[in-house]
């Protein structure tokens, strides 16, 4: 995870730090470190890694937690059940994510 974050592998963004300050944390300390939420995740169904070509496979880079928060959010906003809602959820921020 380290070396991923260190070479920017999904991108260069802030969070990529995250990893690192728990990793000094945890040997200054002597502890174990863990990394939660993070700000990209994959969540595709195999099927939706096909692309047409089939030496080519859809990667999957989306804010999806963030999203799912939204919607949790939203439904307890609007007094829904959140597992029997469905909302359409845009993320914008310093990137760009629509799940459909």
């Amino acid at each position: 995870m380290l070396e991923d974050a260190r070479k920017n592998l999904q991108g260069e963004h802030a969070s990529n730090l995250g990893c690192a300050l728990a990793g000094d944390l945890a040997s200054e300390y002597g502890c174990p470190a863990y990394i939660v939420d993070p700000v990209s995740t994959d969540e595709m169904e195999p099927l939706a890694r096909y692309s047409g070509h089939p030496s080519i496979e859809r990667k999957s880079l989306s804010h999806a937690l963030n999203i799912h928060a939204a919607a949790r959010h939203a439904a307890r906003d609007l007094g829904l059940d959140h597992e029997r809602s469905s909302f359409v959820v845009a993320h914008l921020g310093g990137g760009i994510s629509l799940p459909l």
